[in-house]
């Protein structure tokens, strides 16, 4: 899209006094503007946003994997970080590229959850963990299956198994995931895979979101 599109909605305010309350409605407008990431954001449409989206996951992912300063995806993750910090600290920066790039690895994700949810319990005094998993960097030589097996099994591993891409998002393989059943089907991975134990969960899945720092 190339123009300006303004939505009107309404809101409903509230106010009371002693005897009753009060409900009154009234108008918001939300303007949504295309942004080039190519062009200073300071320079479009005036330069004054309350809040950005962006869909610049492929970027993200290319800066996590590189400690290149230049090329096209790290100039305009360097446009978002730099509008926001020098022309409109206000603004809201939707999927800030500093926390995303934390989702692009499944070992950084582990890595997470395995720090912060130590002694952690539910409410009826059941321990909250992730799945037990193991790294195989992408820059190591392809494992001795004999080996990995010993080292899974020491860690307390048992088949089935999971292996998923270390690349979370971003490109059609990180999608992708092999059950390893035996044993034996170690010698099928790759480097640049996380292994990570079977939880059955009972065909429910639970998807949690969170806003803000509380």
């Amino acid at each position: 899209s190339t123009s300006e599109t303004t939505v009107s909605t309404r809101t409903t305010t509230s106010s009371w006094n002693s005897s009753n309350r009060s409900q009154t409605a009234s108008p918001v407008r939300i303007s949504f503007v295309p942004l080039d990431p190519e062009i200073p954001l300071e320079e479009q449409h005036g330069g004054n946003f309350d809040m950005i989206l962006h869909k610049l996951t492929e970027d993200i992912l290319t800066c996590s994997l590189t400690d290149q300063k230049d090329g096209a995806a790290v100039r305009r993750i360097q446009a978002l970080k730099r509008y926001r910090e020098s022309f409109n600290p206000r603004c809201c920066l939707l999927d800030d590229p500093a926390y995303v790039e934390t989702l692009m690895s499944r070992s950084a994700i582990a890595k997470v959850l395995q720090t912060h949810l130590r002694d952690v319990r539910s409410t009826s005094g059941i321990p909250v963990r992730a799945p037990k998993c193991f790294v195989l960097e992408a820059f190591v030589e392809k494992p001795n299956a004999t080996v990995l097996e010993k080292q899974l099994r020491d860690l307390g591993f048992s088949t089935p198994l999971m292996i998923k891409p270390l690349v979370a998002a971003g490109t059609k393989e990180s999608h992708f995931m092999t059950i390893i059943l035996k044993w034996s089907a170690l010698t099928r991975i790759q480097p640049g895979s996380i292994i990570q134990e079977y939880l059955n969960h009972n065909a429910s899945l639970y998807k949690v979101y969170v806003l803000g720092k509380n």
